[in-house]
């Protein structure tokens, strides 16, 4: 079990050093990207030439103790880096080779540490090998009955079937913490800006704009302003305030807070609206063709907590329309 949460761990580092190196490259060239690429795995390939390849050789010398303890640390560190490298600059790959090899690395390193301490024998090495091939396998598809298929497909032996269970239920877990549970595949879909869900809601958000859940009762306000403005501004059924400063992101406040600060105090001829009590929500914008889906993808990115819905009327001018809230999307599906 303890060497299924390490390798649960190393799975875990695989995915998010996935997702740093595609953030990295996303904004360089692709000629530029695959250059860097190439030149990451001749170097790599120069210093460890057992990361290069399929991975069968290398993961056949591990089986049969032909390397050492610093090998394995090499290997397992740098197929690490360049596989992670090299996909996240886009170049088409495999990830079940590699996932193969980083584990039986990861695997021996720690049956040899096992051996060095006292706790294993050099006759279960392989079996170090084996189950770190299926953990490593499971942590980054998060898939634990792939894993453990696979240890069943080596092997023909059911006598593996409880080490290899701990192993691959501990390390897809164990990855699972550090990665919201997403495997290899969701990660990369999701780094590329494609939505690979489909359940009942997004499909229900999907069909549904932006401008069929927006609120139009709004109205926009500097930050400070007069009461005689106040009471031009306020009428019934207005349900929004949105301060508005120079530099600054936009902010919405209630206009049932602005009427109660109004009322207590009848004697003030200019109110703060950031100052005065009531909730405030943080604001970005959200285009007026987007769907729900698009809304509500975009308030989970960026934090807000409402949308202004804006139409470009001019080559850099966009006119608020309507305000979205979490509210206003979660009544839309579930009517």
């Amino acid at each position: 079990m303890l060497a299924g949460i390490l390798i649960g761990l190393i799975g875990a580092a695989f995915l998010r050093l996935l997702q740093l190196f595609t953030r990295l490259h996303s904004p360089l060239p692709v000629w530029l990207r695959f250059s860097l690429a190439g030149g990451a795995v001749g170097l790599a390939g120069m210093l460890v030439p057992q990361v290069m390849g399929i991975g069968d050789q290398t993961i056949t010398h591990t089986f049969n103790a032909h390397y050492g303890l610093m090998l394995l640390v090499s290997i397992l560190v740098l197929k690490l880096l360049i596989t992670t490298f090299t996909i996240g600059a886009g170049i088409p790959g495999g990830m079940i080779g590699p996932s193969l090899v980083i584990g039986a690395a990861g695997g021996g390193l720690l049956g040899m540490l096992g051996m060095e301490t006292g706790i294993s024998t050099p006759d279960s090495l392989s079996l170090y090998v084996l189950v770190g091939m299926g953990a490593m396998m499971a942590a980054i598809l998060q898939a634990p009955l792939a894993g453990l298929i696979a240890i069943l497909e080596l092997t023909r032996s059911p006598d593996v079937i409880l080490p290899g269970m701990l192993a691959v239920v501990s390390a897809t877990v164990t990855a699972g913490l550090f990665t919201h549970r997403e495997s290899v595949f969701h990660t990369m879909l999701r780094n590329l800006g494609m939505d690979y869900r489909n359940d009942p809601i997004n499909q229900s958000l999907r069909r549904v704009g932006v401008t069929a859940a927006m609120q139009t009762a709004f109205t926009l306000l500097p930050r400070r302003v007069e009461r005689e403005r106040i009471g031009q501004e306020l009428k019934e059924g207005l349900h929004w305030i949105v301060i508005r400063e120079p530099e600054q992101a936009d902010v919405l406040l209630a206009a049932v807070d602005l009427v109660q600060a109004v009322t207590r105090d009848p004697e003030a001829t200019e109110f703060d609206l950031m100052d005065i009590p009531g909730t405030r929500l943080q604001t970005t914008e959200v285009d007026r063709l987007a769907s729900l889906q698009e809304a509500h993808a975009r308030m989970r990115d960026t934090g807000a907590e409402a949308l202004l819905v804006t139409r470009q009327v001019a080559p850099g001018l966009k006119r608020v329309e309507g305000i979205l809230t979490a509210e206003g999307i979660a009544q839309t599906y579930r009517i």
